[in-house]
């Protein structure tokens, strides 16, 4: 399994109270289905993502900058 779409599946199925851990795998595949096209319409990062994206030089505070703008 990704790790990440799980994590995004998890957060996304409990908004909707649903305990995505306490689901049998066919209904945890709809969840991850939904977390795979969040996560596809992070893939093209606003403008304002990437200017907030040019502050840092680490690769994972560019990211973090960049998902904290997306998220604002």
């Amino acid at each position: 399994m990704n790790e990440m779409v799980d994590r995004v599946a998890t957060v996304i199925s409990k908004e909707q109270g649903i305990l995505f851990e306490s689901l049998p795998e066919m209904y945890r595949e709809i969840w991850r289905t939904k977390a795979r096209a969040a996560i596809g319409a992070m893939r093209e990062p606003t403008d304002d993502m990437l200017e907030a994206g040019f502050g840092e030089g680490s690769a994972k505070l560019v990211w973090q900058d960049m998902i904290d703008e997306a998220l604002r």
